[in-house]
This record gives structure tokens, C-alpha cells and sequence, in this order.
């Protein structure tokens, strides 16, 4: 698992955003940082405290952080974790953060990412 303040790994990979433009997280970093969220419309843990990504999402732009959320879901890519679908759950809960298409896994992967 990625060490809490190590580089990000892949840093250039460019990812599909819901707004339709491509994102990698080098671009998403600001002067401090970057908060890497990895989180999906169905995990239940995601469930369960996305609620707090606007408080986080303050607090970030508070300190001159960066935030994204990355999907990395691949097993339900075809469905309720679609880019469609992706796209209504970002409306539907007022995301004001980049939400990216991990394809394949491979950032998830690179991270260490579990749950």
C-alpha cells in the first residue's frame, strides 16, 4: 500500500472525467497536494460516507489541495458504474471535484487500493 505523502504513482495517466475532459493526477495537484479518493455509485463503504466529500472538498481549497474521486470499478464498468451513470451520480450529489474512469484498474492497482 502507497505510504500517506508518497508520489503518486502514474502520475501522467489521463483519465476520462464525467465533465468530458481528460484529467491525470499531476493536473489535478495544486500547491500542496492532491486528496486521491477512490470511490464508485455502489460500494458500500463509499455509500456510506460520501456525504463528507463536500467538507473535504472545502477543506482541500482551503489549503491549496487538489481533490479527485477515481472510479476504478471495473466489474460494473457495463453498468451502475458506467460513464452514464457516473455522470447522474455526480449531478445527483453536487460533486464539485474531478470524478475519473480508473479503466482497468490500473491506477487502483499502482495505489494499493482494497475497498
Amino acid at each position: 500500500m502507497l505510504a500517506f505523502g508518497a508520489p503518486a504513482p502514474m502520475a501522467d495517466l489521463k483519465m476520462d472525467d464525467v465533465s468530458g475532459a481528460k484529467y491525470s493526477l499531476q493536473e489535478l495537484k495544486k500547491e500542496n497536494g492532491l486528496l486521491v479518493i477512490f470511490s464508485c455509485n455502489t460500494c458500500p463503504f463509499v455509500l456510506g460516507w460520501e456525504d463528507q466529500y463536500p467538507r473535504l472538498k472545502a477543506a482541500t481549497d482551503e489549503q491549496s489541495i487538489g481533490m479527485v474521486l477515481i472510479n476504478s470499478n471495473e466489474k460494473k464498468r457495463e453498468g451502475d458504474d458506467s460513464m452514464a451513470e457516473m455522470q447522474a451520480h455526480a449531478k445527483e450529489a453536487n460533486y464539485s471535484m474531478p470524478y475519473v474512469i480508473d479503466k482497468n484498474n490500473k491506477l487502483a492497482d499502482a495505489f494499493g487500493a482494497r475497498t
